[in-house]
């Protein structure tokens, strides 16, 4: 490597670590994020920022779907395993392959500062998975949040 390319990579990494959080990571193609949804209603589409907050009942039982759940990507477009700036790419990574469902998956409901975890379950052959829940007594009515990974999904504690 030439000595502009070394300080260009190295440029590139002190703006990157400067600017923090602000440094989206790059998107995955073709790797759907995982979605949630409560009692048989169809996974949100879009972002959860434009889900209305599904109802949740206190006293009964509460079945929370996901997918798709997987350990990994499939995707080997060259955004995600380009060569950067640190040369060629190996000729195997472990991380690239046929997915597997993930595993031990837990679900969590968090409400203000407290968050309780209502169960753990493994995906399915289709990455999808599966969680019957009761809420736990502590819970109070009103704006809450599940969450399961990097799925999260909006919803409200009913008040009976």
């Amino acid at each position: 490597m030439g000595s502009r390319t070394v300080r260009a990579c190295l440029v590139a990494g002190v703006v990157a670590a400067g600017l923090g959080t602000f440094v989206p990571a790059p998107a995955r193609a073709g790797c759907p994020a995982p979605v949630l949804a409560v009692d048989g209603a169809a996974p949100p589409s879009g972002e959860v920022t434009d889900v209305a907050p599904v109802e949740l009942a206190r006293d009964g039982p509460v079945v929370v779907v996901g997918e798709p759940f997987m350990d990994r990507c499939a995707d080997t477009s060259s955004t995600v395993t380009g060569p950067g700036c640190s040369g060629p790419e190996p000729p195997s990574r472990p991380d690239v392959g046929e997915p597997q469902p993930e595993t031990d998956i837990p679900l969590v409901l968090e409400q203000g500062d407290r968050s309780w975890e209502l169960g753990t379950a493994d995906a399915d052959a289709d990455f999808t998975v599966s969680w019957q829940v009761r809420l736990p007594g502590e819970v109070t009515p009103g704006p809450a949040t599940l969450r399961a990974g990097t799925a999260e999904l909006p919803v409200v504690v009913a008040a009976g």
